[in-house]
């Protein structure tokens, strides 16, 4: 996620506005110095009420965006969050999941059919975004198993927290599973 990103299939980046425009997003042509409204601040609304945005990111394709609207930190890089899912087209905003708070690595599949997300049970779990349909994907989460994710040592070290990658067709997930039950406490 992060401040800008390149729209798919042009030389033009998408940014979000500063100051009193913090709320819209524009595009800007590079090789023109054009810059025109993207996203207006309306669309980021949901159920009535303005859902702010810490980060973003698109799909592939760019016909979506992943808005983590709160966070939490957990230890220097890894953080839960609440998060949401943009149709850009239809300008529609949804919840990712019906209890869409404390998730975490959370990624949209490449095919766009998809989100996937670890949980506070330390499970990995798979959203139809169509369906509104959750799945869970691993059984195995507890206080020291994580499925998806690395514990504090491997994100302080290593700086790695996120273990999880889905494959190019959207048919898979690879993950982590690490078992801290020998980690002294």
């Amino acid at each position: 996620m992060g401040n800008y990103k390149w729209d798919v299939g042009s030389e033009k980046i998408i940014l979000r506005g500063r100051g009193v425009n913090r709320k819209s997003f524009y595009l800007v042509d590079l090789a023109l110095g054009d810059t025109t409204i993207y996203l207006d601040s309306s669309v980021f609304n949901h159920e009535g009420a303005y859902v702010p945005v810490l980060k973003w990111n698109l799909s592939k394709d760019g016909s979506m965006m992943l808005i983590q609207s709160e966070r939490d930190r957990i230890w220097r890089h890894s953080n839960t969050g609440t998060y949401y899912i943009l149709d850009i087209a239809q300008r529609s905003l949804a919840k990712v999941s019906d209890k869409n708070d404390l998730l975490r690595n959370v990624k949209i599949s490449p095919d766009n059919r998809w989100l996937s997300y670890i949980r506070e049970d330390n499970n990995l779990y798979a959203y139809n975004i169509k369906r509104k349909r959750e799945k869970k994907l691993t059984r195995t989460g507890s206080e020291t198993i994580l499925n998806g994710h690395y514990g504090w040592v491997y994100e302080e070290e290593l700086s790695g927290f996120d273990g999880y990658r889905w494959s190019p067709n959207s048919k898979y997930i690879a993950y982590v599973e690490e078992d801290q039950s020998e980690v002294g406490r």
